[in-house]
């Protein structure tokens, strides 16, 4: 029961792959010896994981989804033969107090069932995001790696006026090259 997404919202893991395999060459290419071409390489090993992890993710998903069903089944089949029981058992109920223990049993067995319910059916879910919020954990880490990169090459130091301070870093990149870094940087 999947909802089709529109076109713009899917990514085909091949094109994702292929454009970070480019990039990382082209970085790899320009700057060799800079901690951005081994990041890059970190991002394709990225984009690798989660092509040839998805397959994979998809199938235990799709067991835990049916193992889930099959668990809700068992609940709700329980559940119900209790009640039942529980039925035949207030046939022989004589005076209206003793119906309480009966009536606060089946309440109980009801809520607890409707937790069971909702923590099996929950569970394929959350596993899911689980797996997801870790790919995209790792994801952040990279754009942070990225972003300290930059910290160091500042535009602002290629102008005339700037001022350098006695802890400035040196700038071995010249105009071009600043420009090419940061493109990288910000694809």
């Amino acid at each position: 029961m999947s909802v089709e997404q529109p076109f713009l919202e899917r990514l085909s893991a091949s094109a994702v792959q292929q454009t970070v395999v480019r990039l990382s060459e082209r970085i790899g290419a320009r700057f060799p010896a800079r901690g951005l071409a081994r990041v890059a390489a970190e991002l394709t090993r990225l984009a690798d994981d989660v092509s040839t992890g998805a397959a994979a993710t998809r199938g235990r998903l799709r067991w835990v989804r049916q193992v889930s069903l099959v668990g809700v089944g068992i609940v709700v089949l329980a559940t119900l033969v209790a009640l039942v029981l529980a039925m035949q058992d207030a046939g022989r109920v004589d005076s209206s107090v003793d119906w309480l223990p009966l009536i606060e049993s089946a309440i109980n067995d009801l809520v607890f069932a409707a937790l069971a319910v909702f923590f099996l059916h929950a569970l394929p879910n959350r596993l899911e995001r689980g797996q997801l919020l870790g790919l995209l954990h790792r994801l952040r880490s990279l754009a942070h790696i990225v972003d300290m990169h930059q910290l160091t090459k500042d535009p602002e130091r290629l102008r005339d006026d700037f001022v350098t301070t006695s802890v400035s870093p040196e700038l071995d990149l010249d105009r071009a090259g600043m420009e090419h870094y940061l493109d990288y940087c910000s694809a």
